[in-house]
């Protein structure tokens, strides 16, 4: 079970609750104490003279010391503002697609959390690409889209220096940066958009 503020349905923690309401409590309380004062009385004895004698009565006074309350118990979370809430599981997504709760909702008595399913915006689908794969991570997903073939020919066609370069880096780098212009060029062969090449190195990533 995790704990949510009624008022907006903002996950909190016990220790959140616990630290919150202590330091909302004053620094100081002001508490009755007994003290014994002196007063000054008189008296006549029994010749007529006047006397004055000390005598100590106690008096209730208030009192300021340091307040050392403790977090109340037991723990009643409407006492706070808070639920507790049955996490819930974000419902089947889309590859495009992400869940977002909103909000609580009474289920058979009980609360759970409610989920909002929206499309990835273009930055959240930008930072799921990973910045290199392995050669052999892309050779494999080359291979099972059917591109392999094409790129191995289209790259010993290329010509001059820039085509020796191209098959060094082919043959011989341990990755491939999605940022690397090779990667752009095997693109261009292929006819594949930017989206396409970002989804190819996010399925070579998790190739294991």
């Amino acid at each position: 079970m995790e704990l949510v503020k009624i008022a907006t349905g903002e996950p909190i923690t016990r220790e959140q609750i616990e630290a919150e309401w202590i330091a909302a409590q004053p620094a100081t309380v002001m508490v009755p104490q007994t003290v014994s004062r002196p007063h000054i009385v008189e008296r006549e004895d029994e010749e007529g003279n006047l006397i004055k004698e000390t005598v100590y009565r106690d008096e209730v006074v208030e009192v300021e010391i340091d307040n050392h309350v403790g977090f109340p118990l037991p723990f009643n979370p409407s006492d706070h503002g808070v639920m507790l809430v049955e996490p819930t599981a974000p419902p089947a997504l889309g590859p495009d697609e992400v869940a977002e709760r909103d909000g609580v909702e009474n289920v058979g008595g009980g609360w759970q959390y409610k989920w909002t399913i929206r499309p990835m915006t273009s930055a959240e689908k930008k930072a799921l690409v990973p910045a290199a794969i392995t050669a052999r991570q892309a050779r494999i997903v080359l291979s099972r889209h059917g591109y392999l073939p094409a790129v191995e020919t289209a790259l010993a066609a290329m010509p001059g220096q820039q085509g020796e370069e191209a098959r060094i880096e082919w043959e011989y780098a341990a990755e491939f940066r999605r940022d690397h212009p090779l990667i752009a060029a095997i693109g261009a062969v292929l006819e594949l958009n930017d989206d396409t090449i970002d989804a190819l190195f996010i399925e070579a990533a998790a190739i294991v």
